[in-house]
């Protein structure tokens, strides 16, 4: 009775083992696939993040005849406002149609200009803004950008509806004479006249914004805005 007893309770050392081992093991494969899920998961979220990540473009300047035009309608626009402040405070006097005549033309290069740096714009676009700006800032200069080719069409061509209204031809540098944009109309000209002013103020507050932003980038930020559009600058 006691060796059937001590039978039925030995069991065979090779079992026992097995199951010790088993048992020990089944923690360790569980950690095992565990981590290795992660890992997998680790590096799918790595790639998606790599895939949605926007690949900074290269620092470049703006073209030789982007520069150009720039700084040409930027001195034209500077010369034409204290010639603008000027010429209307003179008496009826020979200086002060030439004042007016000489406004009239600059106006009208200004006009010019404008569109070729429209066009060029078009055929070779303009480095992009730096990708550490912020969305608001992004809006602001596209929104500046867009508001000063606005005003370069809108300035000259309120200018020349104005001359036409108040039956005064509008002469490019005694080369040539535009045609009437509209019949003349005192009452018409009085708008016409107060549009104009009122547009140049804008022009003047859009330009002392933009001149701000272009410091603040340079001094603060110590990017590449402004000397993108210097000529003879080096790009940091």
């Amino acid at each position: 009775m006691t060796g059937s007893r001590r039978r039925s309770a030995w069991k065979p050392p090779a079992e026992s083992r097995w199951r010790a081992c088993g048992q020990s093991l089944r923690p360790a494969s569980i950690s095992s696939r565990s981590a290795r899920s992660r890992r997998t998961s680790t590096r799918s979220t790595c790639r998606c993040a790599s895939k949605r990540r926007p690949v900074a473009e290269p620092a470049r300047k703006f073209s030789v005849p982007a520069q150009l035009l720039h700084w040409l309608i930027a001195a034209l626009i500077l010369f034409q406002v204290p010639l603008a402040w000027y010429m209307i405070d003179l008496p009826v006097s020979p200086d002060k149609l030439a004042s007016y005549a000489l406004h009239k033309s600059l106006g009208i290069t200004i006009l010019g200009l404008s569109c070729c740096r429209l066009a060029w714009r078009w055929l070779s676009p303009p480095p992009p803004l730096p990708a550490n700006m912020r969305p608001v800032e992004r809006a602001l200069a596209q929104l500046t950008h867009g508001g000063l080719y606005l005003l370069s069409f809108a300035m000259p061509l309120s200018g020349w509806m104005n001359s036409s209204a108040a039956n005064f031809p509008v002469s490019v540098f005694r080369l040539f004479t535009l045609p009437d944009l509209v019949a003349p109309d005192p009452q018409l000209h009085e708008r016409l006249e107060l549009l104009h002013r009122l547009l140049s103020y804008g022009l003047l507050a859009l330009l002392l914004l933009h001149v701000g932003a272009a410091l603040y980038h340079h001094v603060l930020r110590r990017d590449n805005v402004l000397l993108a559009m210097l000529p003879f600058a080096r790009l940091r």
